[in-house]
């Protein structure tokens, strides 16, 4: 193992004032952290992203209704004011809060894992280890992920009469389908996660390497005024550049990893709409070859303009509140 980089890596058992504390206690305060900063990335991806994802959802699941994403706006804001645009919110929240603690938690603690394995630091890792660790997280975030998402799905895709609340709406799914019934389309869940994760986090950090503006400067500590007014400004420059570089490159990898899964997102999306033995209740690849039969790429790819829009925003915030959140918990 290389001395210099394994140095790097026991850093991180050393506490603000130089000391070495207990692992357990640095690994379990880590830990705290990146469930925190995963929490206030989560809400901010919800609140910017969901107004794009009803849309998204109502073209996927009633396809061949509007001529384009602006038309289903202005029916759905017709219909039910702009109030439409943010119904069953209250359940992706919570839960984007607590899928995107998970999912950025256990991508960390993998690549951590495959980084010490392999005599690296978390910053220089292949990019193969950044595809198993956010395979890795995809999977894990799956079990969190397929309830909510089923959840936000009903409610977006039926009319604001269909569920009183989101309460409603998951008590209507249990007394119908069973408790069974919140892990409709499990499989089609990770099938979308394992893959779009892998992608997401890759370009993320391909393009934080490559790209200009990422802060990988430490601090240090001046004695005169002036040098401390040059060292403030230079912080702030820094921080700007660096936010600038993870909005551009989050909302970049976002954008990328929605126009590759799509298509499995539109059959997800018409798998966990379907009521029990409707014609809709198949298997994903059935769902998929309908698709196609019903309109080829327009028919896969159902949804894609809401869908990029939001992608970029949420994306971009996302990754600004991950990332600014760890280093004001540090």
């Amino acid at each position: 193992m290389n001395t210099s980089k394994a140095n790097s890596n026991t850093q991180s058992l050393l506490s603000q004032n130089g000391t070495l504390e207990p692992t357990s206690v640095e690994s379990v305060r880590k830990t705290k952290h990146e469930l925190l900063a995963g929490a206030a990335a989560g809400a901010a991806s919800v609140f910017v992203g969901y107004p794009f994802d009803t849309i998204k959802v109502q073209m996927q699941a009633r396809p061949g209704t509007f001529k384009d994403s602006i038309e289903c706006t202005k029916s759905l804001i017709r219909q039910e004011g702009f109030g439409g645009l943010f119904r069953g919110m209250s359940s992706p929240l919570w839960g984007g809060m607590v899928e995107s603690a998970i999912n950025y938690t256990v991508y960390s603690k993998v690549l951590n894992h495959l980084s010490i394995k392999h005599g690296t630091t978390m910053d220089e890792a292949s990019m193969s280890d950044v595809v198993v660790a956010a395979a890795s997280a995809g999977v894990a975030l799956s079990f969190a992920l397929g309830p909510t998402e089923l959840i936000k799905c009903r409610m977006q895709a039926t009319t604001a009469a269909a569920y009183r609340s989101t309460g409603d709406c998951i008590r209507h799914l249990i007394r119908t389908e069973g408790y069974q019934g919140l892990y409709r389309g499990l499989g089609a869940t990770m099938l979308r996660e394992a893959p779009g994760n892998a992608i997401f986090f890759a370009v993320y950090e391909g393009l934080r390497r490559w790209l200009p503006g990422k802060d990988t400067s430490s601090r240090t500590t001046t004695s005169s005024a002036a040098a401390t007014a040059s060292s403030t400004t230079s912080n702030w420059i820094r921080i700007i550049s660096d936010a600038g570089s993870s909005i551009v490159c989050g909302g970049i990898a976002g954008s990328v990893m929605w126009a590759c899964v799509l298509p499995v997102d539109a059959a997800k999306t018409r798998l966990q709409t379907a009521s029990p033995g409707s014609p809709w209740d198949v298997s994903m690849g059935r769902h998929l070859k309908l698709m196609w039969r019903e309109g080829g790429t327009r028919a896969l790819f159902a949804g894609i303009g809401p869908t990029l829009i939001r992608a970029f925003p949420t994306n971009a915030m996302q990754w600004l509140a991950w990332e600014v959140s760890l280093k004001a918990l540090a």
